[in-house]
């Protein structure tokens, strides 16, 4: 089957991808730099003890404001990246700061090295999800387009909603039953569907593997 720009186009999963890559990108590169910036001054700084001298509730957030010495004997009070339900007023914690600039400091905890893992994980993960779609989409053309796939008639059998949802749209389903009764879903689809039940519809599948196939659903949009 060969397909149109414009089929290419009705495929596009483009905007998913394109957003999942996105998000992914941003978790990674906060967890990067902002594991960076906590293990240069963790393992170039200077420690010391400090005491959590304010705590600021914004609703669900906690801003965790923590007080120390440094050995020139100036008091610094700085802002803690990292905050829990477990910290209280008079705390004391350790604290590593930057010589140069005392108000670069971090708090020594785990439970900041737990973040920046989580942080991390989801963006990976994220990002690995739109290189899935990505090449999933790939696939798909692929196999659209190979000379090899065998075409069968079908009809229409059913449309249902799909539990995948993109902007706050679910997508639709079509279920194509041919001529011997097996039934074959399609993939979500996104965009403005014009079909009914018992609409003719073809259902192109792999001679080699009948678990790879593609219902045509792009007449339809």
């Amino acid at each position: 089957m060969n397909l149109t720009k414009e089929d290419k186009k009705k495929l596009s999963r483009k905007n998913i991808y394109l957003i999942l890559g996105l998000v992914g990108a941003v978790f990674l590169a906060i967890s990067i730099l902002t594991f960076k910036s906590h293990y240069k001054v963790r393992s170039q700084g200077v420690k010391t003890d400090g005491v959590i001298s304010k705590i600021v509730n914004n609703g669900e957030d906690r801003d965790v404001y923590i007080t120390f010495q440094t050995d020139a004997g100036r008091q610094v009070t700085f802002e803690s990246s990292y905050s829990s339900s477990s910290m209280r007023t008079g705390d004391t914690l350790a604290v590593y700061y930057m010589k140069d600039n005392p108000q670069n400091a971090v708090v020594d905890t785990n439970g900041q090295t737990f973040l920046f893992v989580i942080f991390f994980l989801m963006g990976a993960g994220t990002f690995g999800a739109a290189v899935l779609v990505w090449r999933a989409q790939s696939r798909q053309i692929r196999f659209i387009q190979s000379p090899t796939a065998i075409v069968l008639d079908a009809v229409i059998a059913d449309i249902k909603t799909s539990n995948l949802e993109v902007n706050k749209r679910k997508g639709m389903l079509i279920l194509a039953r041919t001529q011997d009764g097996i039934i074959y879903k399609s993939n979500s689809i996104f965009k403005p569907l014009n079909a009914k039940i018992d609409d003719a519809i073809t259902v192109l599948v792999n001679p080699h593997n009948q678990k790879e196939y593609f219902v045509n659903y792009l007449p339809f949009i």
